[in-house]
């Protein structure tokens, strides 16, 4: 998984002092500190001003954070921590960085410490031809995204802090996309961009900057459910467009619709957790359209996975490992074909465990390989997955 940073546009409620909002965030156990304005990279959470907020309000921005297990942790203990007492308008927003030049594929022989070589890494052909690709794919399927978010954010309503991608990226062809990316005359999105479309639904403009990807379209949100899965949406945006596992997929091969968009970004075929989520988001919006499926009953509720502790599984790594198998595509892949295979498998237990042992020990261990081993019932998980409970 690609690295991760959250900034959260938010204003306190009426006699609620900023200095109240940060206590309650510490005595969650998240280290935060009010650092005015500051654009530096932090190794912990921080709150800054913010010129587009009114009435006291500002930005709480985390440090770049890696795993899904604890990007889940630390936005639901935030969360928590400023409910009623921080509120969010039509003028907030939720931005999230997705660390792009850190990867193997784009730094290469380029030290990106440095915005010198933060350039010369954006200049290089695989950073170009990303760029290219993920405007093509994230512009294909606006359709979809426009009926995810709030309407103010939606790009036809013209916000200025939404300026849409321009139409010709989602048709842009294969020649045309080489062309890009090795014709250096053609100025790529990170150069050629001025301050201001930094404001645009993707901004280029940070990756020299900070390295990173910044997607805007999201509304200001203090809803963990809601952070939680347009993360992980916006960083599988990233990664199949830059792994080069993924290289000759196109996006132009699946409809515009919620389970095209899910499909091309690898996540399960269950009408769970992200997929059941982008479906009843978009249903609740009015686009029952872009929800067509052979499946049925679609859940129109704000919050149809239960993200709370009334889940007994809740926190405990089996349940980390069960969204892992519903939404890692290899994970995903690798699972379904052995139950297609095995229907009524003698022994599912062993081969089941087998399975996501290797599996994480191919992902550079995401997961404790003892916890893995032994904290895990996994007479209980196999049988969860049997009765389609998971996948």
């Amino acid at each position: 998984m690609y690295r991760v940073g959250l900034e959260m546009e938010l204003k306190p409620v009426s006699g609620v002092s900023r200095e109240q909002i940060l206590e309650s965030i510490r005595a969650k156990g998240i280290s935060i500190n009010y650092e005015g304005y500051t654009h530096e990279v932090m190794s912990s959470w921080k709150a800054v001003s913010d010129s587009s907020l009114s009435y006291g309000g500002f930005e709480i921005v985390s440090p770049p954070l890696a795993g899904m297990p604890r990007i889940e942790r630390e936005v639901k203990l935030v969360c928590e921590a400023v409910k009623g007492l921080a509120t969010v308008d039509r003028r907030c927003g939720f931005h999230l960085h997705v660390d792009v030049l850190n990867k193997y594929w784009a730094k290469r022989r380029v030290n990106v410490n440095y915005r010198a070589g933060k350039l010369k890494a954006i200049d290089s052909k695989p950073v170009r031809l990303f760029c290219a690709k993920l405007l093509k794919n994230y512009a294909y399927f606006q359709p979809v995204i426009d009926a995810i978010v709030a309407p103010s954010r939606r790009v036809a309503d013209g916000s200025a802090y939404n300026r849409a991608i321009q139409d010709e990226w989602a048709n842009i062809t294969d020649e045309q996309l080489k062309m890009y990316s090795e014709d250096k005359e053609m100025v790529s999105p990170p150069r050629g961009l001025n301050s201001s479309a930094r404001y645009n639904v993707i901004n280029f403009v940070s990756m020299a900057n900070y390295g990173t990807v910044e997607f805007r379209q999201f509304q200001g949100t203090l809803n963990a459910t809601k952070i939680i899965n347009w993360t992980k949406l916006m960083e599988r945006f990233v990664a199949r467009t830059a792994d080069r596992k993924y290289k000759n997929r196109d996006c132009r091969n699946y409809p515009i619709t919620v389970d095209g968009m899910c499909d091309f970004l690898g996540f399960g075929a269950s009408n769970r957790h992200v997929r059941g989520w982008v479906r009843a988001r978009v249903a609740g919006n009015g686009y029952p359209a872009l929800t067509a499926t052979e499946s049925a009953n679609i859940d129109n509720s704000e919050n149809p996975i239960n993200w709370d502790n009334s889940n007994p599984l809740y926190g405990t790594i089996q349940y980390n490992v069960e969204l892992h198998m519903a939404n890692d595509e290899d994970l995903y892949n690798t699972i379904r074909n052995f139950m297609d295979r095995h229907p009524e498998p003698t022994n599912p237990v062993v081969s089941i465990r087998l399975l996501v042992l290797r599996w994480n020990r191919e992902n550079s261990f995401l997961f404790d390989d003892y916890a893995l081993r032994n904290n895990i019932v996994w007479p209980n998980l196999v049988s969860r997955l049997y009765n389609g409970d998971i996948i």
